[in-house]
């Protein structure tokens, strides 16, 4: 997410050449029962590209949580990092489903409620707030008169969430600047409002980093929306959809999948079809050509039970002996067959590796789920999403068992820094773990340096450093990882230009960039206004007639140098020299 949520994973129709009438009348049933029937996710086990939780039984049952924890998305009451699976507060049962994103996580309850805990700039706890909150909170309806009730299916994409209702409703919080909420604007949302459009009617839906796609009835035809800067909205466009927009040419789809910049779809006789960005192969036709459009992936003859869009690669379950196969990127292990190779269709992770119920495969690792208190992880490692007890990436998967007696509760250390009480205060759910309230020293000083370049000329300068001014402390260095372009405004302005010489004028400043941003920043008691400093440079050399375009990129640096987070956006202004 962003990012890259998920927790893209769903349980497919089960079909082999024998049964494809069965699997086509579980179809129909599942049209007719409102969503319960095994056209939906299991949502056992749910990835984000730092952080995994997974059910700890198949129904009515507990969550654990482990990796990163710097927005409390662990749900135990800190924002401790854990290497190895943690309890999710009050969530010891009774839970149906499991969802994860960009640093939050949620969960639907047995009794169709919803909770959700992590971060909340964008309101993707669905609590009309955006507070974060270290334990879990309850999703509150589209009046706001109490909890949201009859969720039969639920899906965390990367900063939204989406859910399906008993009479087919579907419904989506949370972050919307591409139209992922598939409300028919940008609108961010801080409780459920309904897709546009679909009051009933909806079979099943993904939310991807920024697109979701959901399946209609009744001819079970998939629409997405959302960000289609890849092609992800399967339409041949590449335009991005406030509203569903039809996949014209496919019907009597068993489940859907929405990644980061892909998505995937499983046909009811089980075979699969992706389309979106494919740089790694994660469209598994043997190609790394972006797809405007479904292509087939080459399973070489096998169907499949589950299947699972993520970031960069993409895994399913084979329907004999529960298999798992992955392929797409590779270099951070995530397929899982003991290298770091690239896979273009899809790879057996292990043959040994058998008889898996669920997969999810957000991020750049993957997790299978087994059985009970046993799950399977592989591919990154770097902030413990694995769960071993290790920060080294894993090849090859790992078996864990989950269940194990006690949870464990290392030292706090710098990179684990509570949540402080101000995030709670209107929040009588969120409790601050007590024992952990001693603020950290202050980190040193970041640095903002901004770099322009010009196209059509080799001219590059570094006009900064930019010195924020503030002691950045770990919470604050969290946040502009995950949302830097939220806080920084940087563009180029005064821009004046001369046959002999080019001057550049730059300006960066820290400011209530967003509603979302100055929560955050008041939340962890920081001033939500900063000065604007401004630097120019000239750049010496002879620029030609021509139209040239200055592009600015933003990037941090610690005391010692150290890049730790780029912007995600550059501002560039066009001139023209005569």
């Amino acid at each position: 997410m962003r990012h890259w949520p998920l927790h893209h994973h769903l349980v497919l129709l089960r079909a082999s050449n024998a049964r494809r009438v069965s699997c086509c009348l579980l179809l129909f049933l599942a049209i007719l029962l409102g969503n319960e029937s095994l056209a939906y996710a299991q949502g056992l086990i749910a990835t984000s590209s730092t952080h995994t939780c997974a059910l700890t039984k198949a129904s009515d049952a507990g969550v654990k949580c482990w990796g990163s924890n710097s927005s409390g998305q662990l749900g135990d009451g800190s924002i401790i990092p854990r290497n190895q699976p943690v309890s999710v507060v009050g969530l010891s049962s009774g839970v149906k489903s499991v969802g994860v994103g960009d640093a939050f996580s949620c969960a639907l309850l047995m009794n169709g409620q919803v909770r959700c805990w992590g971060t909340n700039g964008y309101g993707q706890l669905g609590n009309n707030s955006s507070l974060p909150s270290s334990v879990p909170v309850t999703v509150l309806d589209d009046f706001l008169n109490g909890p949201l009730t009859d969720v039969t299916q639920l899906s965390v994409g990367g900063a939204h969430v989406c859910v399906v209702h008993s009479d087919g409703g579907g419904k989506c919080w949370g972050l919307n600047d591409r139209g992922q909420l598939g409300d028919d604007s940008t609108n961010d949302r801080r409780y459920p409002g309904y897709i546009f459009g679909y009051t009933n009617n909806v079979l099943s839906l993904d939310a991807g980093q920024e697109h979701s796609c959901l399946i209609s009835s009744p001819l079970a035809e998939i629409l997405c929306f959302g960000s289609n800067t890849y092609g992800q909205l399967g339409d041949g466009t590449g335009l991005d959809s406030l509203r569903p927009n039809l996949i014209s040419g496919y019907s009597s789809i068993a489940g859907v999948s929405a990644g980061v910049g892909h998505a995937c779809a499983r046909r009811t006789e089980g075979t699969v079809i992706c389309w979106g960005r494919n740089t790694f192969g994660q469209c598994g036709d043997e190609s790394t050509t972006d797809r405007m459009t479904p292509v087939d992936v080459l399973l070489s003859g096998f169907e499949v039970t589950h299947l699972s869009a993520g970031a960069s690669h993409t895994c399913a379950i084979h329907e004999i002996d529960s298999e798992v196969f992955c392929w797409g990127r590779g270099l951070e292990g995530q397929i899982g067959d003991g290298t770091a190779n690239q896979r273009l269709s899809p790879t057996s992770t292990n043959p040994q590796l058998k008889g898996a119920l669920d997969i999810s495969s957000q991020g750049n690792h993957s997790c299978a789920w087994m059985a009970e208190c046993s799950v399977a992880c592989w591919g990154s490692n770097s902030d413990g999403q694995i769960g071993n007890g290790t920060f080294d990436d894993a090849r090859s998967p790992v078996i864990l068992s989950i269940c194990s007696a006690g949870d464990p509760t290392p030292t706090p250390t710098p990179t684990a820094t509570p949540i402080p009480p101000e995030a709670c205060a209107s929040e009588r759910s969120c409790i601050p773990d007590s024992r952990l309230t001693t603020p950290l020293d202050p980190a040193p000083p970041l640095l903002v340096s901004v770099t322009a370049s010009t196209s059509q000329k080799p001219v590059k300068v570094a006009l900064g450093p930019v010195r924020l001014g503030i002691p950045v402390t770990k919470p604050l260095q969290n946040l502009l990882r995950t949302r830097l372009s939220k806080f920084l405004k940087y563009k180029v302005t005064n821009l004046a230009a001369a046959v002999k010489s080019l001057q550049v004028h730059y300006v960066v400043t820290m400011s209530r960039a967003t509603r979302a941003a100055s929560a955050d920043l008041e939340a962890m008691g920081l001033p939500t206004k900063y000065k604007t400093e401004t630097r120019s440079r000239r750049i010496s050399t002879r620029l030609g007639p021509g139209t040239y375009t200055v592009r600015v990129n933003v990037r941090l640096k610690d005391a010692k140098g150290r890049i730790f987070s780029t912007g995600k956006r550059s501002t560039q202004t066009t001139f023209t020299v005569r």
